[in-house]
């Protein structure tokens, strides 16, 4: 559920800013005269036809008008809204304006008042879906530099929105308060690191997952703040791209100049730096089926980077506060569950960058496979080359009476293999409870309790450690260095 609240929120933001940026980063030539005339909009029109293509103005999709002292640019989706009708299907976008205003330096500045709405319904195979997204109330404003092909500053408030969605396999209603964005982008990373912040109020999703195992969740949460850093993003460099793909004129001609096209790939590389976004919940509520769970604050960070030399993705899960629905664990354990903590993990070891440039360099689209299957033996080698492996950062749940923590690390790839510290505080707790509870059985799982102990060592304030040193290939297993009957 998270996840799709996530990417939910993204997608949002995609579709709001997403839209400015596909606007605005075409605007890489000398700054148009101050005063808005029909020729500076038709020369701010041809320079956005060369990574828009000359039809999306022919279309109407795209209109660039004089305005006072700034040019309107409209993005109005009418002509694809009549196509997908014409198709049996039903989509709208709200027409959005932009008004844009050339600067002395080279810069622009860029605003616009326009609410966001989003809709679509259609077949999903024989069955029907449907789904809007709207963001009203809207006020954005900003600088776009072209040197970065970003907004180096940018503010966006919006009152309040919603998504609704009713597909085959799942329903959801959600509403949000008040909506305050900042974007900022700088050079950085040999490219542009663009941080967009933002804080949310009052949110609401109710969702409704069908299927083989229904589930039916509502999610209210207080507010929520969302950070994403796209650290070092070649955006100029996939402008180039784009703008030289447009001027190719077509797949044949495309065919005709790939090794240019792969040399302005191979140059855009590594495409970015890293991709990291963090999202956090604050006075949680989920009302489930078997009741409401509850928590302080409930936080999601991902981390990707790009198709560098050591690449690797990480993800990570806290929370703090929890409160699990009444009755659902016994008395006796309730002490013993996790009421905080954090999960950190990361996937490393992949040289992308050879793996790429590998692939680009023998990229020939004019066969078939484009790509030699004799290749796969070199991205394997590469691949077991970079030695990947998982990375368990300290991690760590605490309960009232007892606290567990971990750290270690495990090869992925030839062979399965590593090491992982485990530490337990007030491991004498665990048995208390388990001796004063009604569990059935309970004699035998104090028995395996103190068996595990047993293996354990001592360690810092009266803690127990655990060095767990695993191979999966020799089927091994040691425990502070003894061996583990398999």
């Amino acid at each position: 559920m998270q996840e799709h609240r996530l990417g939910m929120k993204r997608g949002m933001k995609r579709l709001l800013l997403g839209a400015s940026m596909l606007a605005f980063a075409a605007v890489a030539s000398p700054a148009l005269a101050a005063d808005a005339t029909p020729e500076g909009a038709k020369q701010l029109q041809d320079q956005l036809a060369r990574y828009l293509t000359p039809q999306v103005f022919e279309s109407g999709v795209m209109t660039i008008t004089p305005q006072g002292g700034a040019y309107a640019l409209k993005i109005d989706m009418a002509p694809l809204s009549a196509m997908a009708s014409a198709q049996g299907n039903n989509f709208s976008f709200e027409p959005y304006t932009y008004l844009i205003t050339p600067k002395d330096d080279g810069t622009y500045d860029v605003s616009s008042t326009s609410s966001f709405s989003i809709a679509a319904k259609g077949n999903e195979g024989e069955k029907a879906f449907d789904f809007k997204m709207a963001m009203t109330e809207c006020d954005a404003k900003g600088v776009f530099d072209p040197k970065l092909g970003s907004f180096s500053d940018m503010t966006s408030n919006c009152g309040k929105g919603e998504f609704v969605m009713h597909s085959p396999t799942e329903d959801v209603d959600a509403t949000f308060g008040e909506i305050k964005s900042t974007t900022k982008s700088v050079a950085a990373d040999g490219g542009t690191t663009v941080t967009i912040t933002s804080d949310i109020a009052g949110i609401t999703e109710a969702m409704d997952v069908k299927g083989a195992q229904p589930f039916k969740a509502t999610l209210k949460a207080g507010s929520a703040k969302q950070e994403v850093v796209f650290a070092g993003a070649r955006i100029t460099n996939v402008l180039d791209l784009i703008a030289f793909l447009v001027q190719t004129g077509g797949p044949e001609k495309a065919l005709a100049a790939q090794q240019d096209i792969k040399d302005k790939v191979l140059g855009a590389l590594p495409l970015w730096t890293n991709l990291g976004g963090n999202v956090a919940f604050n006075d949680v509520e989920i009302e489930t089926p078997i009741g409401t769970v509850k928590a302080e604050s409930l936080s999601e960070a991902i981390g990707l980077s790009g198709a560098t030399k050591d690449a690797s993705y990480t993800i990570g899960i806290k929370m703090a506060g929890l409160q699990l629905p009444e009755g659902l664990v016994p008395s006796w354990a309730a002490p013993l569950v996790p009421k905080e903590g954090n999960i950190d993990v990361k996937l490393s070891g992949a040289d992308l960058d050879a793996m790429a440039r590998l692939a680009i360099n023998n990229f020939d689209a004019t066969k078939n496979p484009p790509l030699p299957p004799e290749l796969q033996g070199q991205f394997m080698a590469m691949l077991l080359g970079g030695q990947p492996k998982v990375t368990l950062t300290p991690s760590k749940l605490t309960a009232d009476k007892v606290e567990v923590a971990a750290s270690g690390e495990m090869s992925v790839l030839p062979s399965q293999a590593g090491k992982v510290v485990v530490t337990a505080s007030n491991i004498d707790a665990v048995s208390e409870a388990i001796t004063n509870s009604d569990m059935p059985n309970k004699e035998q799982a104090l028995m395996g309790l103190t068996m595990v102990k047993g293996m354990g060592k001592a360690g810092a304030d009266g803690t127990t450690v655990w060095e767990v040193e695993f191979d999966v290939g020799s089927n091994k297993v040691l425990v502070n260095g003894n061996p583990l009957p398999m």
